[in-house]
């Protein structure tokens, strides 16, 4: 089975600021999101990353007013020649009120459909 037929939520590509701290690991890195959904994300980030790590996510959904915190676990780690590491973090522990959020996130960074003159 494939990761694309595993999902439940499409991924959208938006790039929204996360500030991310590993399990075992004091510092906190300051990332962008590749892709999106309500269950997970798509990473790249300049430290080695492996699958089974634990993370502890701060998601900016609004740079004044929201801020989503949850755990995820990477569930899959690609390392590049660049020396950034391509990874998807699946969400553990969202409460009701963090996954609305990020719906109504998606819904509003959402591409707008093309149309074309009739």
């Amino acid at each position: 089975m494939s990761t694309e037929e595993r999902r439940r939520f499409e991924r959208n590509e938006v790039a929204v600021c996360v500030w991310l701290q590993f399990h075992h690991d004091r510092s906190v890195q300051g990332t962008t999101t590749v892709d999106l959904s309500p269950e997970g994300a798509r990473f790249h980030a300049s430290k080695a990353v492996r699958p089974g790590q634990h993370v502890m996510l701060y998601l900016q959904l609004d740079p004044v007013a929201y801020t989503v915190e949850c755990k995820g676990k990477v569930c899959w780690a690609n390392n590049s020649p660049s020396g950034l590491t391509a990874f998807g973090v699946r969400f553990l522990d969202l409460e009701d009120e963090e996954h609305d959020h990020i719906v109504r996130a998606l819904r509003k960074y959402a591409k707008p459909e093309l149309t074309l003159p009739s």
